[in-house]
């Protein structure tokens, strides 16, 4: 079985959080919370892989300890061996660090009793920690790399033991002609089911735009019909990205004019022949026939986790 290729080498960006006065950072995106230690700077980094899914690190140095989370979602293949799996993320740590295994050990995270393995290590003399698991189609990457005492302390495994998963009430999914034509009938009705709400939306794209060199916004045109006059009319649902992509970048050819796509988004405005989203997302596909369709690479393994010291904090 092939797994995901991720190169999980971490160069420490600018610090964007820092833990609140509970000691808890919450990463809404990576849909979790952590104890990471207080008055630390948090820093955080999205890692573009080449099939065009983001590989998310957040990382805290403090003295001589490292703490890091990573997470990324996964294809279905990838799931259908997780012993597998989670056998090539260590090998991949082994063959990247130099470090050697101490023990690894299957375990069911959290009170969910997600699938996971606990893997202790060391290189240098100094050892490290891994945890790893699913949850559903994502990946998380919990990590210590520290002196053995603090190893071994109540600190070290409280900050592991901290881990919450922050679930969200799933998005309603709907068709931009449901939707669309919902709005035009009744938009007082349309917006108590749709407006201020994660939806997502499955159509086809008939516009994108740019702005200062980036494509910011794409658009879906639907014909509906006007009940009142029985005729056909025009409505246009508007998605503006989350992260804007630069002219070139090979994502955008996830949602060229003319390809049905699924989109998450917020909607914050209806009405008039328009309904609009923003902090867009393309949903990708996830079973094996899409992913086929899609042409999604895989390698062997999941290779470079290192947890060893560099010129920078990093992981790689």
């Amino acid at each position: 079985m092939k797994t995901l290729h991720i190169a999980l080498l971490l160069i420490l960006t600018a610090a964007t959080a820092t833990a609140g006065d509970a000691g808890k950072f919450v990463s809404k995106d990576g849909k979790f919370a952590i104890a990471f230690p207080r008055d630390v700077a948090v820093k955080t980094e999205k890692r573009d892989l080449e099939d065009g899914r983001l590989l998310n690190h957040v990382t805290v140095e403090r003295q001589d300890i490292f703490y890091l989370v990573s997470y990324i979602d996964l294809y279905e293949r990838e799931l259908k061996d997780l012993k597998l799996f989670f056998d090539s993320v260590e090998d991949g740590f082994v063959r990247g660090s130099g470090a050697r295994i101490i023990e690894s050990k299957e375990i069911k995270f959290g009170k969910e009793n997600l699938p996971g393995r606990n893997i202790f290590a060391e290189k240098d003399n100094v050892p490290s920690r891994l945890l790893i698991f699913v949850d559903g189609h994502r990946f998380y990457l919990i990590g210590i790399r520290g002196s053995k005492e603090y190893m071994e302390s109540k600190e070290a495994n409280a900050f592991f033991n901290s881990f919450e998963l922050q679930k969200t009430p799933a998005p309603i999914i709907v068709s931009a002609e449901t939707l669309a034509q919902a709005v035009q009938d009744d938009v007082n009705a349309a917006a108590k089911k749709y407006h201020l709400t994660e939806l997502q939306i499955d159509g086809a794209v008939t516009k994108q735009s740019e702005y200062k060199g980036k494509v910011q916004t794409f658009q879906m045109d639907v014909k509906i019909k006007d009940r009142k006059t029985d005729k056909p009319v025009e409505f246009t649902i508007f998605f503006s990205l989350k992260d804007p992509l630069p002219k070139g970048d090979k994502r955008i050819e996830e949602f060229a004019v003319g390809k049905k796509v699924k989109v998450r988004g917020k909607s914050i405005a209806m009405g008039n022949g328009q309904v609009t989203l923003i902090n867009c997302v393309i949903v990708r596909p996830t079973n094996k026939e899409d992913d086929k369709k899609k042409g999604a690479e895989s390698v062997d393994d999941l290779r470079r986790i290192k947890l060893a010291r560099a010129p920078a904090p990093c992981l790689q």
